[in-house]
């Protein structure tokens, strides 16, 4: 999402905005997907963990968190626990896992993208986690 943001510095965003739901075809599909483990390249968790330094450093509030996948996709990755883990050991952070807060397909364009009401839904609790203290982070006990 920082990247995401970077890219749309002074640009509008409204022309990419998911404004359909995932198609019954594609929800299909994602239950033909076999179990697999995810895999965190190095050179990237590097970088996620220079900038959050870097941001913190700056005085910027940090927040990690995994967004949601469609549900039937979620339950095909065996290991994002664990890649949670990893990612909270190098970046010193609580990572939020809201991957599988959305339950329906409803709020789906795709099986790893929210539509614009699941967006509105996540944004709206990402506030609130966020800004209500109800997330214990690490960078903040220091």
């Amino acid at each position: 999402m920082f990247y995401r943001s970077l890219y749309y510095l002074g640009k509008s965003d409204q022309n990419w905005i998911n404004r359909y739901n995932i198609s019954k075809k594609l929800e299909a599909d994602i239950l033909n997907i076999v179990p697999f483990n995810l895999k965190i390249n190095n050179r990237d968790l590097n970088i996620l963990k220079q900038t959050v330094k870097r941001l913190k450093k700056n005085g910027i509030n940090v927040f990690l968190f995994v967004a949601p996948y469609h549900p039937n996709y979620l339950s095909k990755m065996m290991n994002l626990k664990n890649m949670i883990v990893i990612i909270e050991k190098a970046t010193d952070m609580t990572v939020l896992d809201i991957s599988g807060y959305l339950t329906k397909s409803e709020y789906f364009a795709d099986r790893v993208h929210t539509n614009e009401n699941g967006a509105t839904i996540i944004a709206d609790t990402l506030m609130k986690l966020t800004t209500c203290n109800n997330v214990k982070r690490k960078n903040r006990m220091k």
